[in-house]
């Protein structure tokens, strides 16, 4: 089986009955985006946010003056067709500094160099991942990231959000321990609300 047919079930846009001129102000107090405020001194430079959606998270990352340059990445291209549209929404000259690739997390090796980017994003995603999957894309996440370059995330905590697209499932031990296998430093893990939990990995 292909990955466009093993993750088909990730083939959906957020936010499709909302706005576009609402989209990005809706973010900004969602828990992903407050993580991106708790570390914004990890996030500058070029970074990169993989499985963005419409990449919402990704603008408003763009929005700081110490970012140059914003990459989304995600599989679905109806999303990347929605962030056009909502890219007009964001502040501070970030439509001028975001791109979207289409890209599954587990191939992008075929599309980026190594040691890229300052900073990595990934809102949402690594829960959506098959087990089998997990270490692969743990893999190709370090991989575009430079040392020195923080991996921030977030995530639900364990079955909190309880959708059905949702395959695996993590506290902040598991989630210490996966990335720590991986040779990442765990900056901070911990349970940001009672659904979702948020995390700054270095890469050394």
């Amino acid at each position: 089986m292909n990955l466009k047919e093993k993750y088909k079930k990730e083939y959906y846009t957020q936010n499709e009955n909302r706005a576009d001129s609402d989209v990005i102000d809706a973010v900004r107090q969602h828990p992903n985006a407050l993580s991106m405020y708790r570390y914004s001194e990890f996030i500058y430079g070029d970074i990169i946010d993989v499985g963005s959606n419409l990449s919402a998270t990704t603008l408003i990352a763009a929005e700081s003056d110490t970012v140059i340059s914003a990459l989304g990445v995600d599989l679905n291209q109806t999303s990347v067709d929605r962030f056009n549209k909502i890219k007009e929404y964001a502040k501070n000259g970030a439509k001028e500094k975001t791109s979207m690739l289409v890209a599954n997390v587990l191939e992008l090796d075929a599309y980026l160099e190594e040691n890229t980017f300052d900073a990595l994003l990934t809102y949402h995603m690594l829960e959506h991942l098959y087990p089998e999957d997990l270490n692969l894309a743990i893999i190709q996440m370090k991989r575009v990231l430079k040392p020195g370059g923080y991996l921030i995330i977030s995530i639900p905590w364990e079955m909190c959000l309880g959708s059905p697209i949702h395959i695996t499932f993590w506290n902040d031990v598991t989630l210490k321990r996966l990335f720590e296998t991986h040779a990442f430093k765990t900056h901070e893990c911990y349970r940001a609300d009672p659904r979702h939990l948020t995390g700054a990995f270095l890469k050394e």
